[in-house]
């Protein structure tokens, strides 16, 4: 295991709160440091990962919106996925490159810059995130509506 000198900073950072005072510096220890490389190295794994799974799905799409009619539509949806995909994997690899940067330049504006693509990634996480609970709470009303009305919900759907 790797000697990480407790307590010694590497990266200083300065900045202002909420209230634009100088605040004191930020220091990032060699453990939070190696903790950042670690992180860098398996973000950039995920998004190497995720852009072969976007390029697949791609062609998956296009293929199937050549074979016609049953499979337009499941293309089309894998086309769509495949953009909602574009935005969070140059947040991965953005993220990935500023804290490398950072950790070997020892500079704190490339350590920003990667947390801010971290903060671009999760946002956007969390905005789809809530998206697809409410299209989850929406169908799960849906089911209840239509179970409820029972017999007379497929009667109204044969006759």
């Amino acid at each position: 295991m790797e000697d990480f000198n407790q307590g010694q900073p590497t990266i200083q950072a300065q900045g202002y709160n909420a209230h634009n005072e100088r605040r004191n510096g930020l220091e990032v220890t060699q453990l939070c440091e190696y903790h950042l490389k670690s992180s860098a190295k398996w973000i950039k794994i995920i998004a190497i990962l995720s852009t072969i799974m976007m390029v697949l799905m791609i062609v998956a799409g296009f293929w199937m919106i050549s074979k016609g009619y049953p499979l337009t539509a499941t293309g089309i949806a894998y086309l769509v996925v495949s953009l909602i995909y574009v935005y969070p994997l140059i947040k991965a690899f953005g993220m990935s490159k500023h804290v490398n940067n950072a950790i070997y330049a020892t500079d704190s504006q490339e350590l920003e810059a990667g947390m801010n693509d971290l903060r671009g990634l999760l946002t956007y996480a969390g905005v789809l995130a809530i998206i697809g609970f409410v299209f989850f709470v929406i169908g799960v009303i849906g089911v209840i509506v239509a179970v409820n009305k029972g017999g007379a919900f497929a009667e109204e759907l044969l006759y």
